[in-house]
């Protein structure tokens, strides 16, 4: 990468960090649940054997009456927590309009000024030269013309066909030379253009 963004790089982390202590959080509230349920099976398994067997269990069922007590506090109080750490994000420092300020008002200015705005100078370079070219070719085809015009003047009409044009005339040819629309769709994809794959580096050349 040509630039690094740091507000993301630091979002990232945050919001690892923050994930991190919820997990933990939500990790307590499911033990303090786990406790919770626990102690009330007992309980509840107590009371059925007290009636089961006619004993009387009430120490056990009042000790247990209490860890429930306990318990319940507990996981209502693991549960708070878990609540508001979620509703109040305390970790978040870095809030997600602050990254996307960040990226509309330094990343891509750096990235245009690193990055993009050379390409752009070479596409536009490269877009006037092509259309110079272009016109060039033109203005070479009207000289040829005139060339052959003049021979064909004083040839007699037998002979007017036989002078060879420079002209190009075949779609291969066309299609080496010129950007056509499946040079353009080529582009639009972001792939190389396929009707240069077989041109040699020495033709591109002036050499």
């Amino acid at each position: 990468m040509t630039i690094k963004f740091k507000k993301l790089e630091q979002f990232i982390e945050q919001k690892a960090a923050m994930e991190q202590v919820f997990n933990e959080m939500t990790d307590r509230e499911e033990k303090a649940k786990e406790a919770y349920d626990t102690i009330v099976a007992e309980y509840e398994g107590t009371i059925s054997r007290a009636a089961i067997e006619g004993k009387d269990l009430t120490a056990e069922l009042d000790k247990l009456d209490e860890e429930i007590s306990k318990a319940k506090a507990a996981l209502e109080r693991r549960a708070k927590e878990r609540q508001i750490y979620s509703a109040t994000r305390p970790l978040e420092k870095i809030k997600s309009e602050d990254v996307v300020e960040s990226f509309n008002k330094e990343v891509i200015p750096a990235f245009r000024a690193k990055r993009f705005d050379d390409v752009l100078k070479r596409v536009l370079k490269a877009k006037s030269e092509y259309a110079e070219a272009v016109l060039d070719y033109k203005a070479a085809v009207r000289e040829f013309e005139e060339l052959r015009s003049e021979a064909r003047s004083e040839l007699s009409d037998h002979y007017y066909y036989k002078l060879s044009n420079v002209d190009l005339r075949t779609r291969p040819e066309v299609e080496k030379y010129f950007i056509t629309q499946n040079d353009l769709f080529d582009l639009r994809g972001g792939n190389p253009l396929r009707s240069l794959q077989y041109v040699k580096t020495e033709e591109l050349t002036n050499d």
